[in-house]
């Protein structure tokens, strides 16, 4: 995903998704979306939001089972071994 504009809309804002990542999902399929789709967006901190999908029976995926959030807790734990995460590859 690039950087993406954000549109105003009364007191909201919008961002877009593309519907290559939605398919990418299974979200966006035969050129439609699902009816009635949400989503949740949480303020995770400054300029950082998470935008997350449930699952059909409405379950939100788990933060700490999405890719980033393995990949910057194995880094945080080598860093605390002592151990360079760019050298160990």
């Amino acid at each position: 995903m690039g950087l993406r504009n954000v549109t105003t809309n009364g007191n909201n804002a919008r961002v877009t998704l593309t519907k290559d990542d939605l398919r990418e999902d299974g979200l966006f399929e035969d050129g439609e979306l699902p009816d009635e789709l949400t989503v949740s967006v949480n303020r995770a901190a400054e300029r950082t939001y998470v935008v997350r999908i449930p699952d059909d029976d409405g379950t939100l995926p788990a933060l700490e089972e999405s890719e980033l959030v393995q990949e910057k807790a194995a880094k945080i734990a080598m860093l605390e071994s002592g151990i360079d995460p760019v050298q160990a590859d």
